[in-house]
């Protein structure tokens, strides 16, 4: 088949996919929750993800008499009708909400730091318009897109936090535990709200060539992610006052703009934001590919041509929602950190249990 993609490709996919559009605000809502802990919450979670990729696995090694179809898979748990509705009103529609937010999320930011003047609805349109066109050549698309852009994000990631590192001091990293066990329970579940999008996983692994692999690829996910994280924290942390991180939205782009070079070259923040809008339209891209295999089996399509421009139109008209960055932020933090985990393991441990149900004929 050529629309396939390999393992390595799968890591960077989903790699970039919980990586793309948490890390900005990641460091604030740790040091609010779990203030100087918040690198143990980074691990904690890091392990909670190990039994969430197990669960996954899980799922999926039920699903192999459901054509590796999600949507197909909960029609016959829950039968035709209960299987669509429990899709539509559990899945697909909380993806579609959710790459909405995503979409303005990044429009505002883009408009606010980059072009003030235009309107952000100009910048949602440029969004979609990208992710239809890349969705043309399926999945294949999408994941080259991500093994392209990689090794220069990866890169220019380091190059940035190495030349920040002239402005930290370690004693802000001190005291190394201050947490209270709610605090540090409330930044871990932030952590694993942006782990659990790997869930993502249902709509693309039948696409991967080497499926026996699957567990260790989420493994190595698992693992890079956690180094991004902490990385990106324990800089933010060592550079920054925490009570300058609280007042600040995104402590990453402040942390960039502070970076002088040469004594003469300021606002290195503008590379850093060409980096995140690669990586960002990467899970822009993947988001919507996603949505428009659920719906098309969902539908029972052939293919999902005929349902992309209807999925753009209903995002663009969700991305209007919010009406300011700051509620944007507040929405997707406040859903990533209390309600996404939990949806996420209740919604896993459903479809594992159904099926165990369906097996023994409990229900039909």
């Amino acid at each position: 088949m050529s629309n396939q993609i390999t393992n390595k490709q799968l890591i960077i996919l989903i790699t970039f996919y919980i990586f793309g559009s948490i890390f900005f605000s990641m460091p604030r809502v740790l040091v609010h929750t779990s203030n100087h802990t918040g690198w143990l919450s980074i691990l904690a979670a890091m392990l909670f993800f190990c039994g969430y990729a197990w669960l996954v696995m899980a799922v999926i090694g039920r699903m192999k008499q459901s054509d590796d179809q999600l949507i197909v898979y909960a029609s016959q748990c829950l039968g035709l009708v209960g299987g669509r509705i429990f899709s539509a009103v559990f899945i697909l529609i909380p993806l579609l909400l959710f790459m909405s937010f995503t979409n303005r999320l990044v429009a505002d930011l883009f408009t606010l730091l980059i072009l003030p003047e235009t309107p952000r609805e100009i910048i949602i349109i440029c969004i979609i318009f990208m992710q239809y066109h890349m969705l043309g050549g399926g999945i294949t698309t999408v994941a080259r897109w991500s093994q392209l852009i990689m090794p220069f994000s990866a890169v220019m990631i380091t190059v940035l936090y190495a030349l920040s590192l002239s402005n930290s001091q370690l004693t802000r990293l001190q005291p190394v535990l201050d947490s209270t066990f709610f605090g540090f329970f409330d930044g871990t579940l932030f952590i694993f709200g942006g782990f659990a999008e790997a869930a993502v996983l249902f709509f693309i692994y039948r696409h991967v060539r080497n499926r026996q692999a699957l567990f260790q690829s989420l493994l190595y996910v698992n693992g890079w992610v956690s180094v991004l994280f902490l990385s990106t924290f324990l800089v933010v942390l060592s550079t920054m006052s925490t009570s300058h991180i609280k007042r600040t939205i995104f402590p990453v782009i402040e942390l960039i703009r502070d970076i002088t070079l040469f004594d003469s070259i300021e606002h290195l923040e503008f590379i850093f934001l060409v980096v995140w809008m690669f990586i960002i339209l990467s899970k822009a891209a993947l988001s919507m590919y996603a949505s428009c295999e659920g719906w098309r089996q969902w539908f029972d399509l052939k293919n999902y041509n005929s349902i992309r421009i209807p999925v753009c139109v209903i995002i663009y008209f969700c991305s209007l929602m919010p009406q300011n960055l700051l509620d944007a932020v507040i929405e997707v933090e406040s859903f990533k950190a209390i309600v996404f985990p939990v949806y996420s393991i209740l919604m896993l441990v459903c479809l594992w249990g159904m099926s165990l149900l369906r097996r023994e004929g409990k229900l039909r």
